[in-house]
């Protein structure tokens, strides 16, 4: 299916061409068609249609200013999910620092264990008979 180039209204002089639109528009590559909703800056709740033929020179100005909204309405997005991410990202943040002190306190009461066991090892022959170990009495010897 194919369609029908509409020409333009006549009347209005092409800058391009340096002729008369409705002579010279239907067969330039620019000459196309818009065809789809632009919203209502005033209202969301409204959109209007658009389906018209321009050259696409004179399209630029209202794509440039759809995709600055666009983009404005992105970054307020992007602004509001960063506020609702940052407190979660500061509490996990916590919840691994708390995680690895008690990882580290383990660590060091376990090198510590270790280091006492080693010094009961290295005492002479008549001290070790009773050494206490986290509330243990263990005998060597």
């Amino acid at each position: 299916m194919t369609t029908e180039i509409p020409h333009a209204k006549p009347g209005t002089f092409c800058p391009l061409w340096k002729k008369d639109k409705s002579k010279v528009c239907h067969t330039c590559e620019f000459w196309v068609r818009m065809y789809g909703r632009n919203p209502n800056p005033k209202d969301p709740h409204t959109v209007e249609m658009i389906d018209d033929w321009r050259c696409a020179i004179s399209w630029l100005p209202v794509l440039a200013t759809q995709q600055a909204s666009e983009v404005f309405a992105v970054s307020q997005e992007i602004g509001k999910q960063r506020e609702m991410v940052i407190p979660l990202l500061q509490k996990t943040a916590q919840a691994m620092k708390s995680a690895t002190d008690a990882v580290e306190g383990l660590r060091l009461d376990a090198q510590a264990a270790a280091s006492q066991r080693q010094l009961a090892l290295d005492l002479p022959e008549r001290a070790r008979p009773m050494i206490e170990f986290n509330g243990k009495a263990e005998s060597h010897g």
